[in-house]
């Protein structure tokens, strides 16, 4: 279950590789709301991890990620996206954590750019489509207020529940006609946690379930209910005869 302490004080990790050796915590008010900033250290490769402070730094930021409640990955608008950026954003996604994509240094991008960057960075981590993807300039600050609100939308998802009546009605209309086998012969769905969000779906074998079955549901469940930014798990559970 959820903490109400931790839901209503997010706290953010922005990782932005080389910038730091450790975790800096920075406490911002805004709109009434507080925040906890924690600007991290990058976390490099492994063959460039070197014992002491770099080995430090690459475990509390580590830990930061761990503690946080949505993380902000910076992305250098201007450069590829690295085997590293992956790695975090999937680390992000293991932990169950919400996920806002920010595009730095694109002030000076036209308009015809701008579309480009986002859809190249779709494409490049399709794993994160349901993270929102900000363009911002940390040097003229352009698009970072619009941060803000975006940490509001992830983190109200992340502790979103869905009523059970609204849950089983979607679930019978979902697979109703869909060659799922286990999951159409269904009746039961729970919702079992809401950090991140997890649902149970109760069926006679889960092992005949397929997990292109359950990223058809989730896609169904994203495109009916409001968890942008956030993970979305899913267990099978065997069902008594």
């Amino acid at each position: 279950m959820s903490d109400p302490q931790r839901a209503s004080s997010p706290r953010i990790v922005s990782e932005i590789p080389g910038t730091t050796r450790d975790a800096v915590d920075t406490a911002i008010r805004y709109n009434d709301h507080d925040y906890i900033f924690v600007d991290t250290a990058g976390i490099k490769k492994k063959k460039e991890e070197t014992p002491g402070l770099e080995t430090l730094a690459y475990f509390r930021s580590i830990q930061a990620i761990s503690n946080a409640d949505i993380v902000v990955l910076v992305l250098d608008g201007t450069q590829a996206i690295t085997r590293q950026d992956k790695r975090i954003a999937q680390m992000c996604i293991e932990e169950g954590k919400g996920l806002i994509l920010a595009v730095n240094k694109s002030d000076g991008m036209e308009l015809e750019q701008k579309k480009n960057t986002v859809n190249d960075v779709q494409l490049t981590l399709p794993f994160c489509r349901f993270a929102p993807i900000i363009l911002c300039s940390a040097k003229s600050r352009d698009g970072l207020l619009k941060l803000f609100d975006l940490i509001e939308t992830v983190q109200r998802n992340r502790v979103r529940r869905i009523p059970t009546k609204d849950l089983h009605n979607w679930y019978t209309e979902t697979v109703r006609g869909q060659p799922m086998d286990e999951l159409a012969k269904s009746k039961h769905i729970t919702q079992a946690d809401d950090v991140p969000p997890t649902f149970v779906v109760f069926v006679k074998d889960p092992k005949k379930v397929k997990v292109s079955e359950l990223k058809f549901l989730e896609r169904r469940l994203r495109s009916t209910f409001a968890f942008e930014g956030t993970t979305v798990r899913w267990i099978t559970k065997g069902q008594k005869n």
